[in-house]
């Protein structure tokens, strides 16, 4: 799992809360990064700003996970901003 203070930078409270009560924090936790991630690429902000806007405030974000349950992975992308 990330420190703290990774996830106070780039995550905004509700998904701290979010990711704390999750069953799988460190795969909630890739979830919204990943989201985040892909609104970064596209330039709709900045891993400096990432903390203040919510990853799954842009409606036509698309997301996958899959994998084991030792080996996890997800994906998100932006189809449009």
């Amino acid at each position: 799992m990330v420190s703290d203070g990774v996830r106070r930078q780039v995550l905004t409270a509700e998904e701290i809360a979010r990711v704390d009560a999750a069953v799988d924090p460190a795969t909630a936790f890739s979830q919204l990064w990943v989201v985040k991630e892909a609104m970064v690429k596209a330039g709709l902000g900045t891993l400096t700003t990432a903390g203040r806007w919510p990853a799954l405030a842009t409606p036509r974000v698309r997301q996958w996970s899959g994998g084991t349950a030792e080996r996890t992975y997800v994906g998100a992308w932006l189809v449009d901003r």
